[in-house]
């Protein structure tokens, strides 16, 4: 970075500092105003960076340009006088788009854009007063004709722009400009607000306002009373996010873990409109307006004092540092629709939680600001990319972090995760991370609403696999990626169609999800076919996320005779560089050298693929060494526009982007269909062609009713049981559905369980054929009832919403 950065950095903190470390005092009634003076200061300075911004800064140039840049494009096409009465529009839009709450909040995002410029310390248009006029009196035209104390109100149709989207910019705008707007102006645009924005509704409409949207409605009233002055709206902003304040529904409370609905869950979920895992869009909305919020009212006489408030700290370790990728990118397999937004991918997504990790150090406690300084430290470092997304405050904010030598970067760590309220699990070893996207009985496999019009196969077990390639996932791979080829997935190759209603479908078989020891873990999913239109395709997927590689089972892959269509499971799918010539190799030769190629293989034990940049090459090995294996080198042209409908505008110009693909052909119609490939991200052609030579792993069984590894450089033994009636493998049986982990220590043995249905319905009993002679120690709900000369468990699953639970044994010789 620019050294003169460094003293840039220093103010910022030293702003910082003054600004949230001292408590804003209570004032009577009588010097009411000096609260709200110092909140819109505050908040103006989180919009604009403040005046203690140094536009020499390269990174602030640079953001100083991009405001200036997007605020003359919408001055050149803002409608004026009689072109304006005309068309009845701000900017040109369709007769049939006109009447929409969308066009409203369009309206004022673009003035919040103008008004970005025109109060921003350093750009060339800051205090223009031809910019000054057109932003006023646009500002009035919407008040007059659109957005007032009468028009559109609250509604069912369109109701998140109205009620939220609209009230949000316009507060933001009146904070920016409120030293210039006249009491009329503030009287009149605050009612607008309270019109289209009530704080209380009906117990009825009261349940659409759960977790992100509740959170955007804290802060919609928070900058209306800041701006209006009304300390009601002020309690309103704070208690919104807690129980109401006559007792009702305190499953309302956006602090509080859920057992159902829309929020975060202990297991690090987090669920939004009712079926879809959304930690990476609703999710991280939530995160980051939560934070502002709380950041806004920290000092003042509103502060938030709900003592769940402290889940926040969790959340972050829970449901937002798992997901989010060391090369700064949030995993898509938690973002749900928002992977269609062309100006929303992961990258930008990852930044977001950045920035909002940073809010959070400005208020938490001693130990936990570390912590969060420590994660930023880390993302950041790594990634200058950043600085283009983030706000300016949030340069400088990073930057005193990244240049604090006091402050020490978090590092590589190793984890093992699942999430099975959200059917989701990831595995991170240094150099790369492994993600797993399921549906469930309660999550459904993805969501359209007319932006992924092709995500039917993304919740049928799609992996993705995080390297050094940080743009893998990005750069129009959703634009231009095979929806029927889709990493991890095995699909029926039937026509599918861009029917939303197939959005919402759910898994017939529960039995989807797996256990973890914290560092490795077993996942199963039972396969359907998803989508009202889908056919009868069934089989059981299980994965065995081990060290530095991932074991991938099917079995039992069935789909009646009636229906005759190819199935497949896509071993992976990735994009390759600008030439398409990334080396294909298998069992030692070159393979499908040319775009447009595809081959048929037989007798495969290894193949690996070279990657975009250094550190993002992955191989993989075909236990057996005898695999029939398709592989096709393809270019892919797409339009984001295809994928998405909603977002506007949605670039229509054509991508071209080059894919490698592997997959399985399990024929028309198959009755017992099975594959088992491993995945080794990483490894050079020289490392997988030697671990093709001795394996790390042994499958031991891949039947329909257990699938079963062994790992024998770390001495563990992963096992996914099916079915009730003592299952057995690996010296393992089990009498029902269970994913069991079993793992060798220094003390002796490790037993990891978990009930992959969720349901607790039933006792899982376990035999090993191992002694021990004592138990060290064993969670709740874990029962030793013979330790010699097998090992005999029972353990109740009931109420643990396939949690993991955990048994050490001491065994002789230890």
């Amino acid at each position: 970075m620019h050294s003169r950065i460094r003293l840039f950095f220093s103010l910022c903190l030293a702003l910082t500092l003054l600004t949230t470390a001292l408590p804003l005092p209570a004032v009577p009634a009588a010097e009411a105003a000096a609260p709200y003076d110092a909140l819109r200061a505050k908040w103006k300075d989180v919009l604009t960076g403040g005046p203690s911004i140094d536009p020499s800064v390269p990174e602030v140039a640079a953001k100083i340009q991009a405001i200036e840049s997007t605020a003359v494009g919408f001055q050149a096409t803002l409608k004026r006088g009689a072109d304006r009465d005309a068309c009845k529009c701000l900017w040109p839009v369709s007769a049939a788009e006109l009447p929409n709450r969308a066009y409203i909040f369009q309206s004022y995002d673009r003035i919040k854009a103008l008004t970005l410029a025109y109060t921003t310390h350093g750009s060339s248009l800051q205090g223009d007063s031809a910019l000054r006029t057109d932003i006023f009196e646009a500002l009035d035209w919407l008040n007059a004709n659109r957005f007032n104390a009468s028009k559109p109100g609250p509604g069912s149709s369109q109701w998140w722009y109205g009620e939220i989207g609209a009230p949000l910019r316009l507060g933001e705008i009146m904070v920016m400009l409120y030293d210039e707007l006249t009491p009329e102006q503030i009287a009149a645009w605050t009612a607008a607000i309270d019109y289209n924005s009530p704080i209380s509704y009906s117990p009825i409409e009261e349940y659409k306002y759960m977790a992100a949207n509740r959170v955007w409605r804290s802060i919609v009233h928070a900058l209306r009373g800041i701006n209006g002055e009304t300390p009601e709206k002020m309690v309103q902003a704070r208690d919104g996010l807690s129980d109401l304040t006559d007792g009702r529904r305190g499953d309302l409370n956006v602090f509080a873990y859920e057992t159902t609905g829309d929020g975060f869950y202990p297991d690090g979920s987090f669920i939004q409109h009712g079926k879809f895992a959304y930690n990476g869009g609703y999710g991280n909305s939530l995160l980051k307006d939560l934070s502002d919020v709380m950041y806004l009212l920290q000092g003042t006489p509103w502060e938030v004092t709900d003592p769940r408030s402290a889940h926040v700290w969790k959340w972050v370790s829970d449901s937002f540092e798992p997901l989010l990728y060391r090369t700064g990118v949030m995993m898509d397999m938690v973002r749900g629709r928002e992977v269609a937004r062309y100006n929303f991918q992961d990258s930008t997504a990852g930044h977001k939680v950045t920035s909002s990790l940073i809010r959070l150090s400005l208020i938490a406690p001693d130990a936990e600001k570390a912590k969060l300084q420590s994660l930023v430290k880390e993302l950041v470092s790594g990634d200058a990319s950043f600085y283009t997304d983030a706000s300016i405050e949030m340069i400088g904010r990073a930057g005193a972090i990244v240049n604090d030598p006091a402050i020490v970067p978090r590092g590589d760590i190793s984890f093992n995760k699942t999430f099975p309220r959200m059917a989701r699990a990831v595995h991170v070893r240094p150099g790369f991370g492994f993600g797993i996207s399921m549906f469930s009985n309660n999550v459904a496999n993805f969501e359209n609403n007319f932006e992924l019009r092709r995500g039917w196969y993304t919740g049928s077990g799609m992996t993705y696999t995080y390297t050094a390639d940080r743009e893998q996932y990005g750069d129009g791979f959703w634009a231009t990626v095979d929806y029927y080829k889709l990493p991890g997935t095995t699909v029926d190759t039937k026509p599918r169609t861009l029917n939303v209603t197939e959005s919402v479908y759910v898994n017939t078989d529960r039995r989807v999800g797996g256990v973890s020891d914290g560092q490795y873990g077993v996942v199963g999913m039972g396969l359907t076919a998803p989508g009202a239109s889908g056919t009868s395709l069934t089989g059981k997927k299980a994965w065995f996320l081990f060290d530095d590689e991932v074991v991938s089972l099917g079995t039992d892959i069935r789909l009646s005779p009636d229906e005759p269509y190819t199935v497949e499971t896509i071993v992976d799918n990735r994009k390759l560089n600008a030439a398409g010539d990334n080396a294909l190799t298998v069992n030692g030769t070159p393979r499908v050298p040319a775009l447009g190629s595809r081959e048929n293989m037989t007798g495969v034990s290894w193949a690996h693929l070279a990657g975009n940049v250094p550190g993002s090459d992955i191989g993989y090995y075909f236990p057996g060494n005898n695999a029939v294996l398709n592989a096709s080198r393809q270019a892919r042209t797409g339009r984001w526009g295809d994928l998405n409908v909603n977002t506007k505008p949605t670039p229509d110009t054509p991508l071209t982007r080059n894919f490698a693909a592997l997959w399985f052909d399990h024929g028309v119609s198959p009755q017992q269909a099975s594959y088992q490939y491993v995945t080794l991200p990483n490894k050079t052609a020289a490392q997988t062609s030697a671990y093709a030579a001795r394996p790390d792993i042994r499958v031991l069984a891949n039947t329909a009713t257990v699938q079963a590894v062994r790992e024998r450089k770390h001495g563990m033994t992963g096992a996914f049981f099916w079915s009730a009636g003592q299952a057995a493998a690996a010296g393992i049986s089990s009498s029902t559905v269970a994913a069991v982990l079993v793992k060798e220590t220094p003390e002796g043995l490790n037993v990891s369980v978990a009930d992959p249905t969720r349901a607790g319905t039933a006792p899982i009993e376990l035999k090993l054929d191992e002694s021990a002679t004592g138990v060290i120690s064993a969670d709740p709900g874990v029962t030793v009832t013979q330790t010699y000369p097998c090992i005999r468990i029972t353990v109740n699953p009931a109420g643990t919403e396939g949690r993991t639970l955990t048994v050490k044994f001491q065994q002789s010789g230890y």
